[in-house]
């Protein structure tokens, strides 16, 4: 099922209740359209998680906030040149917890910022590739300095109106996913063999073709190609 995205975000909520309970209702109330009492259960319950002492790692990536926005450069100070990229090894150098979730189909992952203490989850639920670019996009709120208290990505069948920070986190997601160096280093090599691509990238095929369009290595694709 090919899926539309976006998201809802809470940077400070306006209640005198602990931060993480007002951006949970918050953010559940703006979502409720789009989430069943059990997805909201499901986020409920994750975020109770961080309460019972989820460990934030030691960031072990240092760059000025303007090259912190930039994938390539992160991934330049990690050290990765090659892919797939690990977007969970990548949120964890960069002093971000991640761990899957039993969450319902409608949410892809979460972003949690409470306390000093960050954490992102993915729906265990989802195909990999769909759960690596979940993780990429929460990865891409923090480090563009959206600075969400919470935020719930959403997998929509229905579509939606994707917010500039949901925009933008989802192309931080394909650059990280998908370097452009990396790319054109693969397209050179193989071609426009999509199938091959997108299981070097560890990305679905439709990610696959939009990076290449966006990279000026293909055309756009025909109605229905995906």
């Amino acid at each position: 099922m090919s899926h539309k995205d976006f998201g809802f975000s809470v940077v400070k909520p306006e209640s005198d209740d602990p931060p993480r309970n007002a951006a949970l209702a918050a953010v559940l109330l703006r979502a409720a359209p789009y989430l069943n009492p059990e997805a909201r259960r499901h986020v409920r319950a994750f975020c109770d998680c961080l309460s019972g002492g989820a460990s934030t790692p030691q960031a072990a990536v240092d760059l000025p906030s303007d090259e912190f926005r930039r994938p390539e450069s992160i991934l330049d100070a990690i050290g990765i040149r090659q892919p797939p990229v690990d977007p969970k090894m990548v949120a964890r150098a960069v002093g971000i917890a991640v761990a899957e979730w039993d969450f319902d189909d409608a949410v892809s992952g979460v972003l949690l910022l409470d306390e000093g203490r960050r954490l992102i989850g993915y729906n265990r639920n989802h195909p990999e590739c769909r759960q690596r670019f979940s993780v990429a996009h929460e990865l891409g709120h923090y480090c563009l300095g959206h600075n969400p208290t919470l935020d719930v990505y959403l997998a929509d069948p229905m579509g939606g109106p994707g917010t500039v920070f949901e925009r933008q986190a989802n192309a931080f997601a394909a650059e990280l996913l998908m370097p452009r160096l990396m790319v054109r280093k693969s397209f050179g090599r193989f071609g426009e063999d999509l199938p091959w691509l997108a299981r070097e990238f560890g990305v679905s095929q439709q990610a696959m073709w939009i990076r290449l369009v966006e990279l000026g290595l293909a055309t756009e694709p025909t109605m229905g190609a995906f």
